[in-house]
């Protein structure tokens, strides 16, 4: 039975893990075409359709009333997070605890707030975290948006309406945070685990049916073997030729074997008992023949006593 649950965990595990792994790539191959296609609709609007009308274009991160501007990088990726979450694609969040004057009412949360001071100290490091957002269970991963050129520092440092001055190369300019759900990952984790369980539990209840069954057939049985041949010694009138079938050599064949010795042994002590009866019967017939003899010796004798009285007496008398 354990080599045959090994067998099927074995077998099914791995097919169930390939499975999920086959499902969860399908999923993110989904996720990231629909990212690419959500990329490029914005660019095609926000970008070409203004250089095409051939006017003269400069950044601005409120480029979307006017014809002649494009998004700034970080305008990018706040407009392009609000494409994700709108068509429930992922949850994608760009932010600073220095933000431009249009985004100033945004406040970071304990999640953030911890992520700004964490990845300051350390800009390579991830920074993540285990949270129930809108009742799913949700990762949430924060890394380092940092000042990759220059071109991004002296924007940072003289742009009119820039919150902070000061800015250098590889400075930590905002925290890019990425929210996964992950309620369906566990939710076929304790799929699996629940399949796993289940498999453990029918292999236990099998195996303990097995024992009992064996036990019934096997050891059951013999025992019952063993009463009927006691009775039979029992009610046998005492004949000690009986003997218990001792195969095969386990407990209870021992067991057999032994009260086999016990019963010969005590047959051969029975029987030079009745040979010490039979010859002690032998000689107290010859005792009592001879205390026949002996009674009939004295009779007579007593009888030829009492003729010899008699001669003697007639004798005296005459």
């Amino acid at each position: 039975i354990l080599v045959l649950v090994l067998i099927i965990i074995v077998t099914y595990i791995p097919n169930v893990i390939r499975s999920h792994a086959i499902d969860s790539a399908v999923t993110s191959a989904e996720s990231t075409v629909k990212q690419y296609k959500a990329i490029r609709g914005y660019y095609t609007k926000n970008i070409i359709k203004k250089i095409l009308a051939g006017e003269e274009i400069r950044p601005h991160y409120n480029h979307k009333d006017q014809k002649n501007t494009i998004p700034l990088p970080a305008t990018f990726i706040h407009d392009i997070s609000k494409v994700f979450t709108d068509d429930d694609i992922i949850t994608l969040k760009l932010y600073s605890p220095y933000p431009f004057p249009n985004r100033k009412s945004r406040k970071l949360d304990s999640f953030g707030q911890d992520a700004w001071n964490t990845l300051n100290n350390n800009p390579k490091q991830t920074f993540s975290r285990i949270e129930t957002i809108g009742n799913r269970e949700t990762v949430r991963v924060a890394l380092a948006d940092t000042m990759v050129a220059d071109g991004c520092v002296k924007c940072h440092n003289t742009h009119p309406d820039t919150p902070k001055t000061g800015w250098s190369l590889n400075d930590v300019r905002g925290i890019l945070e990425v929210q996964v759900p992950i309620d369906e990952q566990l939710s076929n984790a304790a799929s699996l685990n629940t399949s796993i369980g289940a498999i453990v539990i029918i292999a236990l209840i099998g195996t303990v049916s097995l024992l009992f069954f064996m036990f019934r057939k096997i050891v059951s049985s013999r025992l019952r073997e063993v009463h009927q041949a006691l009775l039979e010694i029992a009610d046998g009138e005492g004949d000690l030729s009986k003997r218990l079938n001792d195969e095969p050599k386990d407990e209870i064949g021992v067991i057999a074997e032994a009260f086999n010795h016990f019963m010969e042994h005590l047959s051969s002590t029975l029987k030079r008992i009745n040979d010490q009866v039979q010859q002690l019967t032998g000689a107290t017939a010859n005792m009592e023949n001879i205390t026949k003899d002996t009674q009939s010796g004295a009779a007579q004798q007593h009888q030829l006593t009492e003729q010899i009285a008699a001669s003697m007496s007639e004798m005296t008398n005459s």
